[in-house]
Parts: C-alpha cells; structure tokens; sequence
C-alpha cells in the first residue's frame, strides 16, 4: 500500500467487539501497510465499557448505540482528520459500524472508499447517497436484516457493490456462534481489494 490508511469502526467500547475491531480490522489492515484507528465510539456515555456477546451484554451495547448513534459520527469524522494527512482514507464498519459507514460516506467529501458488514440500518437509510464507492456485506441467514430488505435496497441502490453470503448476522466475528469461517474469509478477500483498487 503507498500510504493510504483504513478508518476502523464498529460497535466499540467492548471487551469482545473491540477485540474485533483489532483482530479483525485494525491489526489486520496494520499489517497490510494501513494506517489504522479505531474510535471508542461509546466513550461518550460511559467510558472503558465492557460488554460480552450474551443477552445482557447486547441489550447494554443497543442502549448505548441509541445514546451514541448521532455523536458517533462526530468521533469518525474526527479519526478521519486525524489521519488524512497520511493519504486516502476508507472506512469499514461492522454490525452498528456498518450503519455508521454508510451514514457517514453520505456526509464526508473526505473519503475515498467504505465498507460495511451487516450493517442493519443501511436498508432503512437507502435514500442515502455515498460520495465514495461503497462496499457492502450481508448475510442471508442474518435474522435481523432480512434478506428480502437487502434485495429491494440492491435494486434501488445497484451503483452500490453489495455480496450476500450463506451466513448469519456476524458471520465475520471468530468470537461468536455465528463466525462463518469460509465467508469470513471471501468478505476480507473482497475488502481487502476494493481497498486496494479505491485507496492506492
């Protein structure tokens, strides 16, 4: 890579989900040569929060998404100015991250590239028009984003790059029930160079 570098992003501030957003993100877009950031994006509310995947955890993490959900954006636009002067900027997004991609690529004039997993609002949002290329990934077992909302929004967004792939909702995540391993991999695959093709 010549310098370009990957804004990072998903349901943050969690022991679980932050380990995700390294494992699976930012450590591993480091090591591509990409300068990569992850925000806290609920340090807002409560500070350090640690949050598992079992029930509890994800009724605090959807209570704390309700109370960040529109400041979120001001904490990636300001990782975006934090790090522009390295060169190109992309943003990937998971679960409430993939929403906040699609959110924030209709608003910045300062990326070049987004990328979204299972990001459930996106449907909901489809009169949202992104000012970069737009990458997006579902699952088709995903019960929380129904497969036939990702059909209609394909239909009415087709300038957006959109895969589904035989897998729940957090197919990408190898520390949930639901990690698809074999669509894990052909999603970063599919990342990894549409980065490569928006960013370089």
């Amino acid at each position: 890579a010549n310098n370009p570098n990957v804004l990072v992003h998903t349901q943050a501030g969690c022991v679980g989900r932050e380990r995700e957003a390294r494992a699976g993100g930012t450590d591993l877009f480091a090591k591509k040569g990409y300068l990569a950031i992850a925000p806290s994006l609920f340090d807002r509310k409560e500070r350090n929060v640690e949050l598992s995947y079992d029930e509890q955890g994800v009724l605090k993490g959807r209570k704390l998404k309700d109370l960040c959900n529109e400041e979120a954006l001001k904490d990636i636009e300001a990782s975006i100015s934090l790090v522009s002067s390295a060169g190109k900027v992309g943003v990937v997004g998971y679960c409430w991250g993939g929403s906040l991609a699609w959110r924030i690529a209709d608003q910045s004039n300062e990326l070049s590239g987004c990328v979204s997993y299972y990001g459930g609002d996106i449907p909901k949002l489809k009169h949202c028009n992104p000012k970069c290329n737009f990458l997006s990934h579902f699952g088709e077992l995903d019960q929380s984003i129904p497969i036939e909302d990702v059909k209609s929004f394909k239909q009415f967004k087709p300038e957006v790059e959109i895969f589904t792939y035989p897998a729940q909702h957090g197919f990408n995540c190898n520390h949930r029930k639901q990690y698809n391993e074999v669509s894990a991999r052909i999603a970063l695959d599919r990342t990894i160079k549409f980065f490569e093709n928006n960013l370089d």
